[in-house]
């Protein structure tokens, strides 16, 4: 009877793990992604130098990242950013879903599902001090200041430098220099 209830209980598992119930390894693997693009969008961050308008010159103040649309990285920076700060400042993240509660903040992350509202986002904006950052093609040439791709097994970013300059936001030759810069496309 042992005997019976370990194949019993050998067969519950391999069929609990077949329709997903056990992490897989891929699913390990899209965690460790959005760890990484965190990690990227908080590297990047340190090589920009924002405007006195921004008001990051007082520690007392907080840093705001904003999140627009559902995205993983939300809940990522949210577990992180609990215990730490960025620039010696405390990190206050918010969600938005329409462009007129993404003021005020310093970065912006557009999650890929609502990458169709960028143009609404950047008229939102109007050239405020904002950081925009999405993950989905083309991001950057429509636009955001910084977009993370995919490219074989690394992630990797472009900088659009007329939409840092439109931001008044400047970026250290260091980060231009790893990033690929792309120029805006024609409306």
């Amino acid at each position: 009877m042992d005997l019976t209830r370990r194949a019993a209980a050998l067969v519950l598992v391999a069929i609990t793990a077949a329709v997903g119930a056990f992490p897989t390894r891929s699913m390990a693997q899209e965690a460790d992604v959005w760890t990484l693009k965190l990690a990227l969008v908080e590297k990047i961050a340190t090589f920009l130098e924002w405007p006195d308008e921004a008001d990051l010159s007082e520690p007392e103040q907080p840093f705001l990242l904003t999140f627009y649309g559902d995205t993983p990285l939300e809940a990522r920076a949210r577990q992180v950013y609990s215990e730490r700060r960025f620039r010696n400042h405390q990190v206050v993240i918010r969600s938005a879903h329409h462009p007129w509660e993404i003021q005020p903040t310093h970065v912006l992350f557009v999650a890929g599902s609502s990458a169709r509202a960028l143009p609404s986002i950047l008229q939102a904006l109007d050239h405020a001090p904002v950081l925009v950052v999405g993950d989905s093609p083309g991001m950057a040439s429509r636009g955001a200041e910084v977009n993370l791709y995919q490219e074989q097994d690394r992630i990797r970013f472009e900088i659009n430098r007329a939409a840092l300059a439109r931001a008044h936001i400047r970026a250290s030759f260091r980060l231009l220099g790893l990033a690929r810069l792309v120029d805006e496309s024609e409306p």
